[in-house]
């Protein structure tokens, strides 16, 4: 069982991480937009 679940992570992981890099990166351009439209 725990083995399996090991194997599962392993093949899965990469595209977690993928996932929560353009998670940040929309969140960063959300902040900036509202930074900017509020000096402006």
């Amino acid at each position: 069982m725990m083995k399996s679940l090991k194997t599962f992570w392993e093949k899965n992981l990469v595209y977690f991480t993928d996932i929560w890099q353009y998670l940040i990166i929309v969140v960063i351009f959300v902040i900036a937009g509202i930074v900017y439209l509020i000096i402006n």
